[in-house]
């Protein structure tokens, strides 16, 4: 009995093992397809968007009127120049007008560049007092040593007699 539930059991786990070596690589493949398909919706939408913009500012240039040009206030005070187009009329033009072409789609994006030169290095950190104590010395001691007297010494011998004292009175 132990012998056919040990065979059941081992052949399960041996189904399970091949279920999982076929379906990881299929889940692997599906995810990168989505991957891609993401990546190429974004940068369509990217293209999109710049042109829906480029149009946009096209509409909003031929819709809003000319601003008026900027008055020198010296005009007034020094001498005009002799050829000023100012009083001509306004079909004369005496510069051929710029076009102006909206931009066209963004191209590939470049290489990366090269790794740009390291940075100087930084100022000197400060000392850390979280992980140790800052340590204080006290500032050495420049005085005489002071030390306490000792006990009192054994009595000397007996010196010679001093000399003789002056006489006394009468």
């Amino acid at each position: 009995m132990e012998k056919i539930l040990v065979t059941i059991s081992t052949g399960a786990a041996s189904i399970a093992i091949l279920a999982v070596l076929f379906t990881v690589p299929s889940l692997y493949n599906t995810i990168n397809e989505i991957h891609d398909q993401v990546i190429d919706g974004v940068s369509v939408f990217r293209v999109e968007t710049d042109s829906a913009w480029t149009e946009m500012m096209d509409i909003q240039i031929t819709v809003t009127p000319p601003s008026k040009p900027r008055v020198n206030p010296f005009d007034s005070v020094f001498r005009q120049k002799r050829q000023t187009f100012s009083g001509l009329p306004a079909w004369c033009q005496c510069e051929p007008t710029k076009p102006t072409c909206p931009p066209g789609p963004p191209g590939p994006p470049g290489q990366p560049g090269a790794p740009g030169l390291p940075g100087a290095p930084g100022p000197k950190g400060e000392d850390s007092t979280v992980t140790y104590a800052p340590i204080h010395c006290p500032q050495p001691v420049l005085d005489c040593i002071k030390c306490p007297a000792g006990p009192a010494g054994p009595q000397g011998p007996a010196g010679p007699a001093g000399p003789a004292g002056p006489s006394g009175l009468p």
